[in-house]
């Protein structure tokens, strides 16, 4: 989720699901709430499975892309789950289809029973120590590498609600998810990333300098979101954060 001030999309009907209908009965009540849309709770009609049905509002995403100076791409994150969901990743969440209407894409991926970052954290009957840091680390950065070197791609929103479990055990796999806001770059590109998207107190120093055009950035920065969060885990404070935004920029 990015730091919107107000909903640009405020009024807008909720996703009906008709698309679904023979596939899917869809849980209307969002078990999630993110800046494109919402994530519901389905059970597969033939299978009986459980999965995650994810509304992505073409409205939003146009209305945030304008607002951002950038285009609409509705349609990047299926693309982008449904490659990474051939490519078969453990710390990368499984693609099971995609449709749309009128005004939403809906995309099926698999369901993370365990939660978020820090909700899975407090379910963990192991005391906490860096030992679990070390792990979360080490699959968050194994995200990060596939997604980078393989996909070519940066995510831009790294932060622990994008961090997702497959279940509430210590046994469950990391998740990294939501790539509303990531973009595809292969590294070489000239000029860099210069769009200033993201969570503020992840917010790398590239993308806040590119707001005066000192100059872009590149995948790295999802790495240095990815070392917030491990600080914020061993210490139990954020690094920058201020009693202002215009003060956790500063710092």
């Amino acid at each position: 989720m990015t730091d919107m001030p107000v909903d640009p999309a405020a009024d807008e009907p909720p996703p009906t699901f008709d698309v679904l209908s023979e596939m899917f009965e869809v849980d209307p009540d969002p078990i999630g709430l993110g800046t494109f849309g919402s994530v519901h709770f389905a059970l597969n009609n033939s299978s009986g499975k459980t999965v995650a049905i994810k509304a992505i509002s073409k409205v939003r995403t146009q209305l945030l892309a304008e607002a951002a100076g950038q285009e609409a791409s509705v349609h990047l994150e299926t693309e982008l789950a449904e490659e990474m969901g051939a490519k078969k990743h453990r710390n990368i969440l499984r693609f099971y289809g995609s449709w749309e209407d009128a005004r939403y894409l809906y995309v099926a991926t698999q369901l993370c029973a365990g939660g978020e970052l820090p909700d899975w954290l407090v379910q963990q009957e192991e005391a906490y120590c860096e030992r679990v840091v070390a792990r979360v680390a080490y699959d968050v950065l194994q995200a990060l590498a596939f997604v980078h070197d393989t996909v070519k791609v940066v995510h831009r929103d790294v932060k622990p609600q994008n961090l997702m479990f497959t279940e509430p055990t210590p046994a469950a796999f990391l998740k990294l998810i939501d790539f509303g806001l990531a973009t595809r770059w292969d590294g070489n590109e000239e000029p860099p990333l210069t769009e200033v998207c993201g969570t503020i107190d992840f917010m790398a120093p590239e993308i806040l300098a590119s707001v005066n055009g000192k100059r872009g950035y590149g995948d790295r920065v999802d790495v240095w979101a990815a070392g917030v969060i491990m600080y914020m885990m061993l210490s139990g404070k954020h690094p920058f954060r201020g009693p202002s935004r215009a003060a956790t920029e500063a710092r």
